[in-house]
């Protein structure tokens, strides 16, 4: 399924509610050779 505008929308209600910047990404869209880095400093939340 295609990654719409609700997930822009998610990324500015985020940075609202936790009052940090917040970057949101899916995992087939990290270059490989980032990909170790990027998963390490995961939030979920």
């Amino acid at each position: 399924m295609p990654v719409g505008l609700e997930f822009f929308g998610l990324a500015d209600f985020l940075e609202d509610i936790m009052g940090l910047p917040v970057d949101l990404t899916t995992p087939d869209s990290i270059k490989r050779n980032r990909k170790k880095y990027a998963m390490e400093d995961i939030c979920y939340v």
